[in-house]
């Protein structure tokens, strides 16, 4: 059993990174602690061996996944899996001691460069002693490609609930998915589309009866704007006499939204339906303040959804079908 589980992993890290054509970002995510890296994809930009050469390379030609006990190394002449005896935090970052899982005489490591706000600058990389170490450097985000992903993507501060029903009428884009089953990280691209929003319906009925007899015809969108803007913990009339003929029923939902890719090659835009059943804000009061302080668990009709915010009930990650979806600034 030993034996399968590297392959297993291999095969999931080749079909969710080495797979993608697209390069790791320097800003794409923050490493605070060595359980950051697991299930991480590196995708550098450069390969530079010292007084050799200094290359580009083409987007996904090289990539690195990093696992509790694995390191799945792809490219020209470093293809490979290496077990990771261990992982410690030093002054530069980190550092990976590594075996080759097929030939223990192949003994080397792979240095995690972070800078000053814990992203990762580059990646060095040893697979022998003796062969020369291997510098790979991740790319700094593109001007115009952060300017379109900060206009497109929820940021960890950017949206707070002050109220329970404040999640109403919000789109929330995360911008990376855990797989939590499968221990793997992904980034996402503004083209998966990943979406959620949280919609209340607002149904009006006005039940008082026509001189003729005749019920008056529901009415679903009379002052649906109103109420919309409106605190939703207050009562929608404070007149006794409206309540009387008028009955208001209110229905929540959120659509999940992700392009859905299959392995022939075709594309499907799917949005989701789930009814939300009811919704509850929970605290755990020993948490710190950037920690998840708040629970909103909200029960779907396919499972529970939970949002975890911090001191300020910002959020910072949603948790769904075994999925941690984080806003951008993790």
């Amino acid at each position: 059993m030993k034996k399968i589980m590297p392959i297993l992993f291999w095969g999931l890290f080749c079909a969710a990174a080495f797979g993608q054509k697209t390069l790791s970002y320097i800003s794409d995510r923050k490493f605070h602690d060595p359980t950051d890296l697991l299930g991480y994809n590196f995708r550098p930009a450069v390969l530079e061996i010292r007084d050799v050469k200094k290359q580009n390379l083409v987007p996904g030609s090289y990539a690195f996944g990093i696992t509790q006990n694995n390191l799945f190394v792809e490219g020209e002449g470093m293809a490979g899996v290496f077990n990771v005896n261990n992982i410690n935090s030093t002054e530069y970052g980190f550092k990976l001691t590594l075996m080759n899982a097929r030939d223990p005489t192949l003994q080397g490591h792979l240095k995690i460069i972070l800078n000053k706000r814990g992203e990762a600058e580059a990646l060095v990389f040893l697979r022998s002693p003796k062969e020369k170490e291997v510098i790979f450097y991740n790319a700094p985000l593109p001007a115009d490609l952060a300017k379109k992903e900060s206009a497109y993507f929820t940021d960890r501060k950017e949206v707070e609930l002050p109220h329970n029903d404040s999640i109403w009428s919000r789109i929330i884009r995360p911008f990376l998915i855990i797989h939590q089953d499968k221990a793997l990280q992904d980034r996402i691209q503004m083209k998966d589309s990943v979406s959620f929003m949280f919609v209340e319906k607002i149904k009006i009925i006005d039940k008082s009866k026509k001189k003729d007899g005749k019920a008056a015809k529901d009415s679903i969108e009379i002052a649906a704007d109103t109420l919309k803007k409106a605190d939703t913990t207050e009562p929608v009339s404070k007149k006794p006499e409206a309540k009387k003929d008028i009955k208001i029923i209110k229905e929540h939902f959120v659509y999940f939204r992700s392009i859905f890719r299959y392995d022939d090659g075709t594309e499907e835009d799917k949005e989701t339906e789930y009814a939300i059943k009811k919704y509850t804000l929970k605290e755990d009061k020993e948490a710190d303040f950037e920690e998840d302080r708040y629970l909103l668990q909200i029960e779907t009709s396919k499972g529970d959804m939970n949002l975890f915010l911090n001191g300020l009930k910002q959020i910072n990650s949603i948790q769904f079908n075994n999925k941690m979806y984080l806003m951008r600034g993790f």
